[in-house]
């Protein structure tokens, strides 16, 4: 509606600066004007309607129809065709009103009193000049929507990617469990069952409400700490509200995942804490966990530190800040997301 809208007041301000043009840049006309306004009126009238009909003509058919389609000879010979038919137009006019004058009296001739060619070349440049910046903004629109298609492409890719690692690190934790015969094995399936829902069904969206993807990431946390000894410390806290706020899924996941896969020992005393600030509409994550020393196979920042850099990438370009530290003894993750 909008749109519409700016379309047609765009060609009542063309329009309206068609009739005012003479005005303002032939100084002689005033004089006309004030001897013969009716002649004056009559010759203006007849003169833009001409040059808005070429300007149309001009903007509609021939750019579309030669121009655009490199056809510039045929393009130049039509301009020339209608500017000669412009041309004898008023002429043709002036002759029947003269001789009516001449032989009735009554109809005064019709005097041109501006230039009609260069009012019909005013009209050429500026349908010529208004089209092809329509035609480079369009060229805009269309490169901007194949970009943003691309990025879709790419991001449930990344997103495609995640689900894999997911279950192939959970399904880990629940055979650890059923080895040792746990009583939590049943409950940890149980709990599977409700993070895959998540995963499958909702995640399926562009974004999703914080409140789930942060009672998922719990979820995933007490399904891992189940198989946990007592020699590993695990801290989790949400502090602030998320209600109402939306983020890109499983965004945070991959440096939970990571936290448990390459933190926990069976042998040795390690720390984990994981802590979510939400202020306003700013997200703050940090985790810590000790480096477990591991076979040099072991990547430790893993296929989902990668993926996650190019998901933030595409979804908030320059609303966020990722720093990542691997010290002696311990792994870092700080992230900040403007929602």
């Amino acid at each position: 509606m909008k749109t519409r809208i700016s379309v047609i007041l765009t060609h009542l301000l063309f329009l309206a600066g068609f009739v005012s043009f003479p005005v303002f840049t032939m100084p002689s006309l005033g004089a006309r004007i004030h001897l013969n306004a009716e002649e004056f009126s009559r010759s203006l009238v007849l003169n833009n309607i001409l040059a808005a009909a070429g300007y149309y003509l001009n903007y509609y058919y021939f750019i579309p129809s030669f121009n655009l389609k490199r056809k510039y000879v045929h393009y130049t010979i039509s301009l020339l065709l209608t500017a000669c038919i412009y041309l004898l137009i008023p002429s043709a006019c002036n002759i029947v009103l003269n001789w009516l004058a001449l032989h009735f009296h009554f109809v005064d001739s019709l005097v041109m009193p501006i230039g009609p060619l260069l009012m019909l070349t005013l009209a050429f440049m500026l349908s010529y000049i208004l089209h092809k910046h329509n035609e480079w903004k369009q060229s805009q629109r269309d490169k901007m929507e194949i970009e943003m298609q691309k990025n879709a492409a790419e991001m449930i890719l990344l997103k495609n990617q995640i689900n894999p690692h997911f279950f192939f690190n959970t399904l880990n934790g629940i055979y650890a469990l059923a080895i040792r015969q746990s009583d939590n094995t049943a409950s940890a399936i149980l709990q599977l069952s409700q993070m895959m829902r998540y995963v499958l069904y909702d995640s399926e969206d562009e974004k999703v409400l914080l409140e789930k993807e942060i009672a998922y990431m719990c979820g995933y946390v007490k399904m891992q700490q189940m198989r946990l000894g007592s020699n590993n410390s695990v801290t989790f806290e949400i502090n602030g509200t998320a209600t109402g706020l939306t983020i890109v899924p499983l965004l945070m996941i991959p440096f939970i995942e990571n936290n448990f896969k390459y933190g926990i020992s069976g042998n040795q005393e390690t720390r984990m804490s994981i802590i979510i600030d939400l202020t306003e509409e700013v997200l703050r994550f940090r985790s810590k966990n000790t480096i477990v020393l591991r076979n040099q196979d072991d990547d430790h920042k893993g296929i989902g530190i990668s993926n996650v850099r190019r998901r933030l990438d595409l979804a908030y370009h320059d609303r966020h800040d990722l720093f990542i530290s691997e010290l002696s003894d311990e792994f870092v993750v700080q992230l900040e997301i403007k929602l």
